[in-house]
């Protein structure tokens, strides 16, 4: 628990992360203020178009950020050698995990601010839950695979560098499969955090995608010499 507060504490303090969280809470403030003509209230299938549209945006947006903020929250310290002093004293495994979920409790913070924004200039409170779970799952995704390539990557820039490609090359991918009904791009899709962002019960598919991510950064990180 120290460790993942530890560095929650410190994300939340960094420059480029006040960045980031102001980028979004704009967005939702012109989402809140401006976009009066879409309906924020559930409807009949338990959706809300406008914390849709919202979390839609984060989505497209989100493994960019999250290239720049997280991908060297693994490579940085064990390429500085400052992973040495924790080693004998916390489990590989449970240092993994505690970034790991310390890097996702920062988006969803940042998602819980910018309802908190929606609710204010829309006058009302609505918690869609399939909406709150496909945002939840897609940012458990993106920070497995951006900790994945933390990993494997042998120092920051190089993970930040290959993040950033793939969060441009994913969403791409996810927009192919709509325009080209090419076999092998519709199996990809179910791979890609974008097509569950506005599914119900198949997000418990991510959640299994997810969870084999992690297992396997937590592998290799064990394996590797820190």
């Amino acid at each position: 628990m120290f460790l993942f507060l530890t560095t929650l504490r410190r994300e939340l303090n960094s420059i480029k992360s006040f960045l980031v969280v102001i980028f979004f809470i704009i967005i939702a403030i012109i989402l809140g203020k401006y976009s009066t003509s879409v309906a924020i209230l559930i409807d009949a299938k338990g959706n809300s178009a406008l914390i849709d549209l919202l979390f839609g945006i984060y989505g497209f947006l989100g493994y960019l950020f999250s290239a720049v903020l997280f991908s060297g929250i693994i490579a940085d310290e064990v390429n500085t050698q400052t992973m040495r002093y924790l080693v004998p004293y916390v489990s590989k495994k449970k240092i993994y995990l505690a970034k790991y979920f310390a890097s996702l409790a920062y988006f969803l913070i940042i998602v819980s601010i910018s309802l908190i924004i929606l609710f204010v200039y829309r006058k009302t409170i609505v918690l869609p839950p399939f909406a709150i779970l496909s945002v939840t799952i897609f940012f458990a995704y993106i920070q497995a695979l951006v900790m994945l390539v933390s990993v494997i990557a042998p120092n920051g820039k190089t993970a930040t560098f290959i993040n950033l490609v793939i969060g441009i090359c994913l969403p791409i991918l996810y927009s192919l499969a709509f325009l080209k009904k090419w076999f092998i791009l519709k199996i990809i899709q179910y791979f890609l955090p974008y097509y569950y962002l506005a599914k119900q019960w198949d997000n418990l598919g991510l959640l299994l995608i997810v969870s084999v991510i992690v297992f396997v950064g937590i592998f290799l990180f064990e394996g590797k010499e820190v």
